[in-house]
């Protein structure tokens, strides 16, 4: 009588397979990990952009293009804890020669005084170029004509970790040390929510691109270049 034919052993799968499968399983467990505890993990991305530092009575109010900043700055002047307000204006871009545009002194002449500072409460400091770098030049400028001073920045919270270097690099120590930051959150989202709005979205990658770019590469020799049309126009050119 016939022997049935023996069903064959299933082998193993192989070691490569092994591998695989432990390597996809491991990468859903940090899939899940990070979905799970998205929201903390993001606030510390947008964290690190912000460096903030209480201001004291007596320091000097500088704008730099934080939200609400000349609502933030007059209050402290009106309360006696900041006896002037700086306003950094550089050479006219294209812009406000054409008359789009007003200077950062203009506006601060038709923004401030109806908030209650007084046209002798704030000064427009002279830069030498556009950009955060020759902002930076100013401010040196002045703090070395007011030896007595200290200022308190207010800056857009997720640029303020960026533009703080920028401006230690210029100040160098001793003067670095008389300025502080005070890093003003936009009036829809901070580094607690950044990633729930457009705008958040776009100043958090604007804000690493702009630090990564400053720590690799310092100040870029093309930012403080106005765009002249003259000068372009004799770089174009000439039909034969």
């Amino acid at each position: 009588m016939s022997q049935p034919p023996s069903t064959p052993t299933p082998r193993p799968p192989p070691a490569r397979l092994k591998k695989v499968a432990l390597r996809l399983l491991a990468l859903a467990a940090v899939v899940c990990v990070l979905y799970l505890f998205r929201a903390p993990l993001l606030r510390v991305v947008g964290g690190v952009l912000v460096v903030d530092e209480t201001a004291q009575p007596g320091d000097v109010v500088l704008l730099l293009g934080a939200d609400r900043g000349y609502d933030l700055a007059a209050e402290r002047y009106r309360d006696g804890s900041a006896p002037r307000v700086l306003i950094l204006e550089g050479p006219p871009g294209r812009l406000v020669r054409l008359g789009v545009l007003d200077t950062a002194g203009a506006m601060a002449h038709k923004a401030l005084p109806p908030r209650g500072v007084t046209k002798g409460g704030f000064t427009v400091i002279a830069c030498p170029g556009s950009g955060d770098w020759n902002r930076a030049r100013g401010l040196r400028g002045w703090l070395e004509e007011n030896p007595d001073a200290r200022v308190a920045v207010l800056c857009e919270r997720l640029n303020s970790r960026r533009v703080r270097r920028i401006f230690r690099t210029v100040l160098g120590d001793e003067l670095a040390g008389r300025v502080r930051w005070c890093a003003v959150p936009n009036r829809e989202w901070d580094e607690t929510n950044w990633w729930q709005h457009k705008a958040g979205v776009f100043a958090c990658v604007n804000g690493y691109l702009g630090l990564a770019h400053v720590c690799v590469y310092g100040e870029n020799p093309t930012e403080s270049q106005a765009w002249n049309p003259d000068q372009y126009g004799q770089t174009l050119p000439r039909p034969q």
